[in-house]
Order: C-alpha cells, then structure tokens, then sequence
C-alpha cells in the first residue's frame, strides 16, 4: 500500500468513526443544543458577530465553531449533521496530521499505532460527534504544538518559517475556538521544550519569525474580540473572560469540580482500551526523552495539559481531551518497541482491558435496567458482547507473543464498538429523550414559551424564540392576553403552576440519565 494511499484511508476510517449516524441522533445534551441553537440563530440573521442564545447575548463561547456549524447549515440545511459536520472532519484532518507527524520522528509502526489509539478511543468519538467547540480547540491547538515542532526541525529556514506561520495560524484559530486557553497552553508548553533542550534564543525566536508571526495571530485572532466588544458594549467580554474563563478555572461551577486526580482518571478512561499502556508509554517517554524529541514534547505537553486542569476549579472529561493525541503518539511509540508478549505490566493492563471489555456489555445491562424509564432497552447493551469477544481474542494473541495482532485486534475491536454504540446501541434510547417525545406538541404552535427552566433542545427544534418567565404573576399577565399559549416547563413547578386556573398539562416525559421531568402545558385551550 502506497503511503499517499495509507493517508487516503486513514482520513476516510477516521472521519467515518467520528460522524457515523451523526444526522441520526437528536441534538440533545446541554452542551450541544445551546452551540448548535446559538449558531442557528446568527445564521438565520445573517450575523457573524453577537452570539445570542433565545435571542440573547451568549458569553460562554468564542465564534469558530458557530461559523463552521453556519457553514454546515448553508450545505446541508439546518439539522444535526449540518452542524457536527465540521468536527467530525476536524477529528479526521487531526488523526491524518498525528499519522503524519509520527512518520516524521518516531518508527512507521509506531505512526500506525498511534492512529488506532486514537481511533479505538469511544470518548475522542463521542468529543468528534459532538456539536461543541471542542473538535476545533482539539485540531488547531495539537496542530499548533506540532507545527511548532516540524519548524523546530526544519533542515532550511523557508521550511522552518512556513512551519512556524502555520503554527501560529492555528493557535489563532484555537483562540477562536474557546479562548485564551488554546494560547495559554501551547505556549508554556513551547516555553518549557525550549528550555528543557537548551533552544531558547534570540536566534531560534527568530527562526521561528515570533514578530510577523504574532502579527499573524494577532490579525486572525484578535477582529472578532473586538468588533463583539464594541457590538456588546463590553457585556460579552466582562462575562466571557471573567466568567467563562477566571471562573471556571478559580472555582467549580455547575457541580463540575472534585480533586486532582479526577483529571488523570478521565484520561484513564477515556483513552481505553489503550490505557491498558499508559504508564508503561510514560515510563519509556522519560528513557528517551533524550533521543527523541516528538517523545519529550509530547510528554512536556500531557504533564502540562492534565496537569493545567487538575489544579482548574471545574473538571470535565472533555478538558483533557487535547492530551489524547500527544498520548496515543507515546503509546504508539512503545508499542512499537514491546518485546514478543510485552513485560508483566503490559500483561497486567491488558488483563484489566479486557475484564473491562467483558464487563462492559453486563455493567451497560444493569444500568438500563435500572432506570424505569428506558428499561425496556436493556437489551441494546448486549451489542457490546462482540468488543468483550475480540478483546477477549487481542489478549490471547498479546500472550502468544503476536503483538502486531493483538493491537489491531484490540483497536478493531474497540472501533467496532464505537460503531455499534453510535448506530444501534444509543439511538433507541436517544428516542425516549424528553424532546423527542414532546417536541410534536409545540411544533407549529404560535406562541409557545417557558418557565423557570426547559430543555435547551427545545429551542434548536422549534427554531423561533421561546421566551422565559420566572414568576407566576407576569407568566400568568402573559397567559391572560395570549390564549393558546403552549408552556414548557418541569413537573418541580407544577405546583407553583396550579395557581394558573385553565392551566391544563398536555404531556411529561422524564430526562435521560437525570432527575427533572419536561412537563408540556396548554392554557385555556381544548385538549
């Protein structure tokens, strides 16, 4: 197989696992609905500048993803795939660019090795599915970084300088992407490489043309921020780095905190089956952080990423993910240099994979069961059992010292799963969403709106304002003057609700996975 050829198929495999069934689940999670609506909503006023979320100033996110997504709606209409599109190539263009740069410094199985980390990972699936900024921050931020290394080893300053041009290119996306963050990190990142190898100088700075190159950044990063401070008066600035970014790292919020080595265990887990390598990949990275300077780079910049949001107020599993690729090239690395069979630690972790792989079907079972809601679905976990069987086959094959084998047997077995949960396993149970379930019962209504709190799905689905009340006076003023009005609110309200006379519930449906219950009301309307 010709190498034009590998990059051809590994571009085609990744983005098929990172979009599978994309247009074939709803636009649930928070996270998602509130991007993918806000993106809509500028799109549909023709507005590249003032994010609005139900027609208001939305703080928490920088634009990139929301052009992308306005992108995807202009090609494919205003839907889910239109608006995961974009991450999921953004995730196929990052694992071709791993591939690439692993060919450079590290053994060609060691390149390969590193794609189906990345690959076998069902987390760094579910980030490239996902209608969020991360996709982007993930790209361009490890694009950067690499880019920075490719200029670092540049034999001649015409490549060296093109490198470094597009280094700083992508760290101006990144910025674009989720804030100060996607420049934060890479450049302390850099700063300690530069030290660690004894490279910081006038002369390498100017090697990697620092002065026209911050311009650079500075003329793709910085109009946005300027033209929504001045279009905002100041609001969307204030609450986005005050907020958004002091906040969230200074103190949890919304319940997303707990100690330091929460982060290391999203890793953990995020990068299974892979992990079953972990420790012996970091172990490695430090004998030959001397020889080999993708090694030590990508260690300097996992112990700075996990370690930057371990210490951070707010924890979530997708902070981390940026490390993922700098990981799965280490990984790759060792993997390449395992003896026939590996050591007792390889033996070890991969047992632990796999008792992991076979529990998964039984473990997924128990929690559908669980839940009375989507109980009837327990079945669908089942789908897991052939991941239990090939992992189960990969182990076997990793102790008859066939190593080449057992990893693509391992990854292959994991990609499978990954396509299995996108395409059969959860879509049963994205149906019983409480969106999905209500959503024909505001769906060409003319007025419509909500109380205290709503799903924000509702609101991509019905694609026209839904405005709040949070007092029963002035929802009941509104009512009073707009008979026919549908309400969306929670069966926590109900009873504040009853004060309403010819307030009448028209439909509930519980939330998947949590506690509050979308209650549907009609006012003074026959049902």
């Amino acid at each position: 197989m010709s190498l034009r050829f590998q990059y051809v198929v590994i571009g085609l495999l990744a983005f098929l696992v990172f979009s599978i069934n994309s247009n074939g689940l709803l636009v649930y999670s928070l996270d998602e609905a509130k991007n993918a609506e806000c993106a809509r909503e500028m799109y549909e006023r023709n507005d590249w500048v003032v994010p609005t979320w139900n027609y208001e100033l939305r703080t928490d996110k920088p634009p990139l993803h929301y052009y992308f997504m306005r992108i995807g709606f202009s090609i494919f209409g205003v839907n889910a795939w239109g608006a995961r599109f974009f991450g999921s190539l953004a995730g196929a263009l990052l694992v071709v660019f791993v591939f690439y740069c692993s060919r450079k410094f590290l053994k060609p199985h060691a390149a390969l090795y590193s794609v189906l980390v990345l690959l076998a990972s069902i987390h760094l699936a579910v980030q490239m599915h996902m209608a969020v900024p991360d996709p982007y921050l993930i790209f361009f931020m490890c694009a950067g970084l690499l880019c920075f290394l490719l200029a670092i080893n540049a034999p001649e300053q015409p490549l060296k300088s093109r490198w470094a041009y597009a280094m700083y290119f992508c760290l101006a996306l990144g910025t674009l992407s989720k804030g100060p963050v996607a420049l934060a990190l890479p450049g302390l990142i850099i700063l300690l490489f530069l030290i660690v190898t004894r490279q910081l100088s006038i002369k390498t700075l100017a090697q990697l043309r620092i002065i026209s190159g911050g311009l650079l950044f500075l003329a793709v990063a910085l109009p946005w921020y300027f033209a929504v401070h001045a279009a905002t008066d100041g609001a969307w600035t204030e609450a986005f780095f005050f907020k958004h970014n002091f906040g969230r790292y200074s103190a949890p919020m919304e319940g997303h905190g707990g100690p330091f080595v929460v982060t290391w265990a999203f890793v953990i887990i995020g990068l299974l089956p892979f992990t079953a390598f972990l420790l012996q990949a970091l172990g490695r990275a430090w004998k030959d952080r001397k020889e080999n300077q993708l090694v030590l780079f990508c260690g300097l910049a996992v112990l700075c990423i996990v370690g930057f949001f371990s210490v951070s107020g707010t924890k979530l599993p997708n902070y981390t993910v940026p490390a993922y690729p700098f990981i799965a090239m280490l990984i790759g690395h060792y993997l390449a240099q395992a003896k026939p069979g590996g050591n007792w630690a390889d033996k070890l972790g991969f047992g632990l994979v796999t008792l992991i792989s076979v529990a998964l079907p039984i473990a997924g079972y128990l929690a559908l069961q669980k839940d009375k809601y989507i109980s009837h679905l327990q079945h669908v976990a089942l789908w897991f059992i052939p991941v239990a069987l090939i992992a189960l086959v990969a182990f076997i094959l990793w102790l008859g010292k066939q190593n080449h084998k057992a990893i693509f047997t391992l990854a292959g077995g994991y990609i499978l799963g990954s396509a299995l949960f996108f395409a059969v396993i959860y879509p049963p149970i994205d149906q019983e969403n409480p969106v999905n379930k209500t959503l024909s019962y505001i769906q060409g209504q003319n007025k419509v709106v909500h109380y205290k709190r709503m799903n924000a799905a509702f609101l991509f689905y019905y694609q026209k304002e839904i405005p709040g009340f949070n007092t029963v006076a002035d929802l009941k003023a509104y009512l009073v003057e707009n008979p026919g009005t549908r309400v969306i609110s929670r069966t926590a309200y109900l009873k504040e609700l009853k004060n309403i006379d010819g307030l009448k519930e028209v439909v509930r449906a519980k939330d998947l996975f949590e506690i509050p219950t979308t209650v549907i009301l009609a006012y003074d309307e026959e049902l």
